[in-house]
């Protein structure tokens, strides 16, 4: 009884385990997904996503560099549903700025940072660029 009890327990801690795997907190988003998440509600994408560590992958689309900071607008390429939604805007600090110096338009990209939402805009904060 003892062995069938402390298998059981093992079980599904296994599958409790398991379980988690699949809702990864390094979950990779595609930027289209969230531009459509932030069309149908702007307030339930920022319940969601505000103030939380993500990783985009998406599309350069434009980027203006500054000095001590730049920005690199993300957005999808290829869909056409998305044409005019808001990108998101990844803001890349001043220690980052050579990370980023070789990107092109239409370049895809994975970034990572922490996601700010507002009715404006959809900004990653401190972002920087993830290998694929």
């Amino acid at each position: 009884m003892k062995k069938i009890l402390v298998l059981t327990v093992l079980a599904l801690s296994s599958l409790t385990a398991c379980a988690g795997l699949g809702t990864s907190k390094d979950e990779t988003i595609d930027v289209g997904q969230l531009q459509r998440e932030y069309i149908k509600s702007k307030a339930d994408t920022r319940t969601k996503y505000n103030g939380k560590e993500v990783t985009i992958l998406g599309a350069v689309l434009s980027q203006n560099v500054y000095e001590d900071k730049a920005y690199v607008h993300i957005g999808s390429q290829t869909d056409s549903e998305l044409a005019g939604a808001r990108d998101v805007s990844c803001e890349v600090d001043k220690e980052d700025l050579k990370l980023f110096s070789g990107i092109r338009e239409k370049q895809a990209i994975k970034v990572k940072g922490t996601l700010s939402v507002t009715d404006n805009e959809m900004a990653l904060k401190s972002c920087k660029q993830v290998p694929f």
